[in-house]
């Protein structure tokens, strides 16, 4: 549920104003919505028309869009996790540009620090390339080289290891460089997994409502690492039988 929300409609005197419809406040939020954009006020029926971008059928809840939100974003600014996947639910990563140390350097992006530029704990803002990885199970390509991750991530990362490497050409070197950054992207993200510790379910059930919330928005980072974990390990399954192929 949202508060009242602007709308547009022309006065008397034919100008253009913004007014208030708090009826309007009741239309929900979805990551599939009805409504893609807000309505306006007819002044020749003094009514408020929305323009719908797919059916609502007789007795279906009509849903519009608040905007490409995080669930985190909506959890903190309106109270609620969307239903269903949300495109725009991410795992913000910062890296070090062009550094290779023990396989890979990937760390959680700590914005506040990375915005004050005297910083003690790490470089200043205009040191770090910032990343973002979402579920892999809303990539289309989990072949090989892409893995359903980022294109911008891994090359990035394959630069930091080798800024020679040229991807999407399987010779044995790339193959193994790319072994390489999805095993380092897997220690990374097993880190963030084992942070991320199951609640008891005796005590979620007690919990009150804003607790069930945090509990199921750690559900669903949950959901988004191992995710990609899997997609690590199957890119490595794909990259290991590649260079057995190579062997013979």
């Amino acid at each position: 549920m949202i508060g009242d929300i602007n709308f547009y409609g022309l006065d008397n005197s034919g100008k253009l104003r913004t007014c208030l419809i708090p009826v309007a406040s009741f239309l929900n939020h979805s990551t599939c919505p009805h409504i893609m954009h807000y309505g306006r006020i007819d002044a020749s029926t003094n009514s408020l028309k929305f323009s719908l971008s797919r059916t609502c059928f007789s007795g279906e809840q009509c849903f519009l869009s608040y905007g490409n939100f995080s669930s985190s974003h909506l959890l903190t600014f309106y109270g609620f996790l969307p239903r269903g996947d949300n495109p725009y639910d991410i795992i913000p990563l910062g890296t070090f540009p062009y550094v290779y140390l023990s396989g890979l350097v990937v760390m959680m992006l700590d914005i506040d620090a990375a915005e004050d530029e005297d910083s003690e704990d790490g470089p200043p803002a205009s040191k770090w390339s910032s990343h973002m990885v979402r579920g892999t199970w809303l990539s289309k390509n989990h072949k090989i080289f892409h893995y359903g991750l980022p294109s911008p991530l891994l090359d990035h990362l394959r630069r930091a290891r080798n800024p020679t490497c040229q991807p999407n050409t399987s010779t044995r070197e790339l193959l193994e460089a790319d072994l390489d950054v999805l095993g380092g992207l897997s220690s990374t993200f097993e880190g963030m997994m084992e942070a991320l510790s199951h609640e008891n379910q005796e005590d979620r059930e007690s919990a009150g409502w804003d607790v069930k919330l945090a509990t199921e928005f750690k559900s669903l980072q949950r959901k988004i690492i191992s995710s990609i974990l899997a997609s690590c390990d199957s890119g490595c399954k794909m990259l290991e039988s590649e260079l057995c192929k190579q062997r013979v």
